[in-house]
């Protein structure tokens, strides 16, 4: 018994069934879809939000957003460097814990300091370098004595940077002045004596 044949507008109306039935399983799998979508959008935003709300009050600090000066700045050490890459200047904490501010030349010798002497709970100062050493301080020492130290170089083995002068005022505001040779004899002093020593 030959098959029944399938006539056109069958044919059609099955193709119409057939598409229909495809464009709902496409509607049901773009569903999902777009409530993912909608999802992600939503928590790119809350998280943008947060982090802006946390970086105005403080919390949270990101390098390119805000002010470019930074309100505070805490380090343990910090250094400054030029356009070399070298670093020429040092902020850094002594054994003692104290402040030091060290200013380098290029080869990364120092040459100026500014410091805090731990002697008489911390006392103020700058200090002046060459390749020898010590060339120079002025400083505030521990009896209250404001103090300018000119050194002659040093030389090591040697009895090189004796040489110098000292010119002071007392915390009570008596000045004295007071230098000595290569070889570390007093060779000036004025007042020739100190006060309360003469006989």
């Amino acid at each position: 018994m030959a098959e029944p044949t399938e006539t056109t507008s069958q044919r059609l109306e099955r193709l119409e069934s057939e598409l229909a039935r495809l464009a709902s399983a496409l509607e049901a799998a773009r569903k999902p879809s777009r409530s993912h979508w909608w999802g992600v959008s939503v928590t790119v935003v809350l998280v943008i939000a947060g982090v802006v709300t946390a970086r105005e009050l403080g919390y949270v600090t990101i390098a390119g957003l805000g002010p470019s000066v930074s309100p505070r700045i805490e380090a343990k050490e910090y250094g400054l460097y030029n356009r070399k890459d070298l670093r020429v200047l040092l902020g850094t904490l002594d054994k003692w814990g104290l402040p030091n501010l060290i200013f380098m030349d290029l080869e990364k010798q120092y040459r100026m300091g500014l410091k805090v002497w731990p002697e008489g709970g911390g006392t103020p100062g700058m200090v002046f370098y060459d390749k020898s050493g010590i060339r120079g301080n002025f400083r505030i020492e521990e009896d209250g004595s404001t103090v300018l130290n000119l050194l002659s170089q040093g030389k090591p083995g040697g009895n090189g940077g004796k040489g110098a002068i000292r010119l002071s005022v007392s915390a009570d505001g008596d000045p004295a002045i007071e230098m000595t040779d290569r070889e570390g004899t007093v060779v000036g002093r004025l007042p020739a004596e100190p006060k309360g020593k003469a006989d």
